[in-house]
């Protein structure tokens, strides 16, 4: 699937869905279920169009402010406050932690946003400007017949009629959308440039901050188990959001050569502080992020959590390859 395939062919669908990218989300929150949004309209036959004048990832364009063009974008400010993700999908195996999730993402979402989907209704001045702007289907008119993870199920690519797994789709969409712009590009090889990695590395990512508020937090041991099963590699990139976390590494495992561009001052990632950050220190932790990134994605092997979106990212990027997960079995990845 090429990009001037996916062009023709979704501008030759009739339905149209306008998907919010940058809603209220972490990243990777927000970008794979984009992406789980493209398969389903793919799937679906369903035009695929973007508004992101106000992704909270951006300081100016969006999506264009770290990547190539791409996506039939539209700028109607309209879509700010009435095109929205639906109740938050809680990504976590503890029951508990999801009920408390769910509760925490209605309680705190303005009643005349979620209500009228709760009734299964539409507002007037949605459907008005639907009808206006020819449009069928926001995000939450589909939010909830997304997936909430891939797997190995089937679907048809209608690019060439082939059945492939869930995993192995998602994997072309990215490959053809994940495309930094120069700039980007030159500030992330500048960012890895400030550490001298080992041609053979492996890659853990441990997430802190507010996700431990949505899922269980498994010991570093639980990581390092895995690691030391799979490979006999010493040097491990540690990407994580908590320098506490390298500490406790370097401490508890002295035989191993830890890498990483955790700052010392970081102590967990907020989305509440990211989304106040002004302009400068948006793009810096954005170019940090994509840097780890990069790194895990060309590890000779990852360790990380599929709980969190990042561990999911790169189930997807790497389409599974070599990828281990503290928090689910491997032949869930198959």
């Amino acid at each position: 699937m090429t990009k001037e395939w996916f062009n023709e062919y979704n501008s030759s669908l009739n339905r149209k869905l306008v998907y919010h990218l940058g809603y209220d989300a972490g990243f990777f929150s927000e970008y794979n279920n984009m992406l789980y949004a493209m398969m389903y309209c793919l799937t679906h036959k369903i035009q695929f169009n973007i508004y992101c004048d106000d992704a909270n990832f951006g300081f100016e364009k969006g999506w264009q402010d770290y990547f190539e063009p791409f996506f039939d974008e539209v700028h109607d400010d309209f879509h700010h406050k009435n095109n929205y993700r639906y109740f938050e999908k809680p990504i976590t195996s503890d029951f508990v932690v999801y009920l408390k999730r769910l509760t925490k993402t209605i309680l705190k979402m303005n009643k005349k946003y979620y209500r009228p989907y709760y009734k299964f209704e539409e507002t007037e001045i949605v459907r008005k400007h639907k009808k206006e702007t020819k449009c069928d289907l926001y995000t939450q008119d589909i939010w909830n017949d997304l997936i909430e993870y891939p797997t190995k199920r089937i679907v048809t690519n209608p690019c060439d009629n082939t059945c492939i797994s869930e995993f192995d789709f998602l994997n072309i969409l990215n490959s053809m959308v994940w495309k930094y712009n120069e700039k980007t590009k030159s500030a992330i090889n500048d960012t890895i440039g400030k550490i001298e990695m080992p041609k053979d590395y492996v890659g853990i990512h441990i997430r802190r901050g507010d996700k431990i508020k949505e899922a269980a937090f498994l010991s570093i041991d639980n990581y390092m188990s895995i690691l030391k099963d799979k490979t006999d590699i010493m040097n491990v990139y540690v990407a994580t959001d908590d320098f506490k976390m390298i500490k406790i590494l370097c401490t508890n495992y002295p035989a191993y050569n830890f890498y990483s561009l955790t700052k010392e001052i970081s102590t967990g990632y907020e989305q509440t502080d990211f989304d106040n950050y002004d302009k400068i220190n948006k793009q810096s932790h954005m170019i940090s992020l994509f840097s780890d990134i990069e790194l895990l994605a060309n590890a000779k092997c990852f360790v990380g959590s599929f709980s969190s979106n990042v561990g999911l990212y790169i189930a997807i990027r790497r389409n599974r390859e070599r990828c281990f997960y503290v928090d689910y079995k491997s032949d869930y990845l198959i």
